[in-house]
């Protein structure tokens, strides 16, 4: 008779597990030690406190993007950024440690890739308008509704979208 298997067993191992497996095995190692201190207080600030407890099998790229959000809709785009970037290396030392499977996909590169979008800029005046993602996928439609424009048309009004509006 096997006996059941306890409720921390079902969910695998947490977020806040693969962030403190991360800043022991790689943090502590190899960097300096006021750098690293800095670096895991940024991360049990901004992830662990808030979805710690969530099993890492669980975390979407989703989840990411809205953690992230939370510092961009404030200004803080760097520090958005490093979330997505520090996530990404959180990510990849669990997969190496066995944390999780081996087909499983990092969703803080994909994140990291999307959060690109809330960068662009609607208004002239630096940090005042950004489009959200919704509105990008609208517009994408719309352009490539048949009649709307030509090719031409279509690819400059893509460029424009791409480099001639980006947030600073």
């Amino acid at each position: 008779m096997t006996s059941e298997p306890s409720p921390g067993e079902l969910r695998g191992p947490t977020l806040a597990d693969a962030v403190r497996n991360y800043i022991k095995q790689h943090l502590q190692a190899n960097w300096k030690p006021e750098n690293a201190h800095a670096v895991e207080l940024f991360l049990e600030a901004n992830v662990v406190d808030v979805m710690g407890e969530r099993p890492l099998v669980s975390i979407t790229s989703s989840d990411i993007r809205r953690l992230a959000r939370r510092h961009t809709s404030r200004g803080k785009r760097s520090q958005a950024k490093k979330i997505c970037d520090q996530l990404a290396k959180v990510f990849g030392y669990a997969k190496l440690d066995d944390m999780l499977p081996d087909d499983f996909t990092t969703p803080a590169r994909s994140a990291r890739y999307d959060s690109k979008d809330v960068g662009v800029k609607l208004s002239g005046d630096s940090k005042t308008r950004f489009f959200e993602d919704w509105e990008i996928r609208e517009f994408y439609e719309w352009i490539h509704q048949p009649g709307i424009m030509n090719d031409e048309l279509r690819v400059a009004m893509l460029v424009f979208l791409q480099i001639g509006c980006r947030g600073g």
